[in-house]
């Protein structure tokens, strides 16, 4: 609000400055509709008011319509015809569109190139390839030339590799030069169809002709090509697109690049599509890619693409479970980093070592060169080289190993024995079962549940296996309920030696609620005369029953 000083002095009139300055009037420069206004500009009053103002920043925009060109296109009936055309196909009415080229028709109106175009676009859109040769034929007959926009839309309506060719010979017979968007509509199908033979020939006729292919083009070439295997292929056509082109590929096109890689155990494509996609794009990639990555940094002895993907798990908050280690191990073993894997992650070098018996041999080479050294070696690392010597079948170093544990200040633990008695019982070595149990004795070690049914197991590999019920007894009397399948295993060797012992342990088994099934009963029944006399009353169509017995010696 103005205050009443100021009231006052505007009811007094203009100012002093006012009185010795002219408002020049505003300039109005219009020659089309919309008219423009100049700035307000203040003019000395000694100078002439005709003199025009040049104080403006631009000079006013001026538009001069070409009465020709309204007049030769909007002022014609084939272009109003068309106009409609085009609206009507843009509202999908496909019916108005043929009735309008009907309406052209009654009253003379010589369609043009344009209108035909509007109507292969509305064949193409909602008819057949058919449609869309019928309406070309009639173009031929009535004298149109086509134009390249004319083809464009007969091949997007082809779905036939004879109309494909029969649009380009066309082409060739007229010498209408294919543009990108010819090419797109050729690779797209073939790709489709899966041939890939002809999307190369037509990128290289593109090259050769110096035509740009879309980004679509390259996008689907590109996914399909790194979808069905070839990743080498894919890689490089992506590579060479974006270094000749402005263009940009899109992130899913790397990603797919990068799967497609790790899928093929191509290990430096991955690595190159690994630095894209994370390192450049920033882009997260899904626990499926990084167990691909994996497996590639395994098999390529590359551990340092095998961190990164365990790294980037770990930035995805995914738990990190042992099976990611494995590669990781993997890859360090195949790259001289045996040591180096012992020394990280002991536990995981199993998967290394059961491989071959030389790897397991030269495990002992670094193993020495730690202790000497003065480095702590973990049980682990140890017990992970008797479990590979007992997956090998080669008890012998198996024992040579647990011998060793006291060169290198290492006591044995449960799970050293948990190994050793495994390869007891593949050997069916009982004196070498009962050896360990007492060695875990005297180390303080209690045995368990599991030890007892490995010692079990072990004394059925025998000919004499009384002490099995023994064992039986002592995993009572830790408060723990033997297992169904120790009770499967010794009611099968009884059955086997006709031992009448086997009812008690199917009773037994019934009442600690363990399921006894129909294919049990009938491979006792294989082996024991009393069980095919149906002594249990569960037994039920075992003649009927088809089953394998299970190989408890192994």
């Amino acid at each position: 609000m103005f205050s009443s000083t100021a009231r006052a002095s505007l009811k007094r009139g203009p100012t002093r400055v006012l009185q010795n300055a002219s408002v020049s009037s505003v300039n109005l420069t219009s020659t089309c509709p919309r008219r423009h206004y100049t700035a307000v500009a203040f003019q000395d009053p000694s100078e002439d008011p005709s003199t025009p103002l040049t104080n403006l920043r631009s000079n006013p925009y001026t538009f001069t319509p070409d009465i020709s060109f309204q007049q030769t296109q909007n002022g014609t009936a084939v272009a109003r015809y068309n106009q409609k055309l085009f609206m009507q196909f843009s509202r999908r009415n496909s019916v108005g569109c043929f009735q309008t080229a009907a309406e052209m028709k009654s009253e003379g109106v010589v369609p043009n190139t344009e209108t035909y175009n509007i109507l292969l676009g509305v064949a193409c859109a909602n008819a057949t390839s058919l449609d869309c040769f019928a309406i070309h034929a009639d173009m031929l007959s009535v004298g149109i030339q086509p134009n390249l926009e004319t083809y464009n839309v007969m091949l997007r309506s082809c779905y036939d590799s004879r109309q494909f060719w029969f649009v380009m010979e066309e082409m060739k017979k007229r010498d209408i030069a294919p543009s990108n968007e010819t090419y797109q509509t050729l690779i797209t199908y073939f790709l489709n169809e899966k041939n890939l033979e002809m999307p190369i020939r037509y990128l290289q006729e593109m090259r050769s002709a110096n035509i740009a292919p879309t980004l679509d083009t390259i996008v689907s070439v590109v996914e399909t090509f790194a979808r069905l295997g070839y990743s080498r292929f894919a890689l490089e056509l992506a590579q060479d697109f974006e270094t000749s082109s402005p263009r940009l590929l899109g992130n899913q096109v790397w990603m797919s690049c990068l799967a497609s890689a790790a899928e093929s155990l191509w290990g430096p494509g991955t690595e190159e599509c690994w630095d894209i996609v994370v390192s450049k794009l920033n882009l997260p990639v899904s626990e499926g890619v990084c167990l691909a990555v994996l497996r590639t940094a395994a098999r390529n002895a590359l551990p340092a693409l095998a961190t990164k993907a365990i790294t980037e798990i770990s930035n995805s908050k995914l738990p990190i479970k042992e099976y990611h280690f494995i590669p990781l191990i993997k890859a360090l073993a195949d790259g001289n980093g045996l040591k180096t894997a012992i020394q990280a992650l002991p536990f995981p070098i199993f998967d290394v070592l059961k491989e071959d018996v030389d790897v397991l041999d030269s495990v002992w080479t670094h193993l020495d060169e730690m202790h000497t050294a003065g480095q702590a070696i973990e049980t682990a690392a140890m017990n992970a080289v008797v479990q590979a010597a007992v997956f090998l079948g080669d008890l012998q170093r198996a024992m040579g190993a647990y011998k060793s544990f006291g060169d290198y200040n290492i006591v044995p633990n449960r799970d050293t024995f948990r190994f050793l008695l495994d390869g007891a019982i593949v050997a069916a070595h009982r004196d070498l079962g009962d050896l360990l149990l007492q060695s875990m004795v005297d180390l303080n070690i209690e045995p368990d549940a599991t030890t007892f049914e490995q010692m079990i197991k072990l004394h059925l590999t025998q000919e004499i296996y009384d002490d099995a019920f023994d064992y039986l007894e002592r995993i009572k009397a830790c408060q723990i309920v033997p297992p169904g399948s120790v009770y499967e295993a010794i009611a099968v060797k009884c059955a086997i030696h006709e031992d009448g012992r086997y009812q008690m342990l199917v009773s037994e088994m019934r009442e600690l609620g363990h399921p006894v099934t129909r294919s049990f009963i009938a491979t006792l029944a294989r082996y024991s005369k009393a069980a095919k006399g149906g002594s249990t009353e569960h037994a039920g169509e075992e003649e009927d029953a088809r089953v394998r017995p299970l190989d408890y010696n192994s």
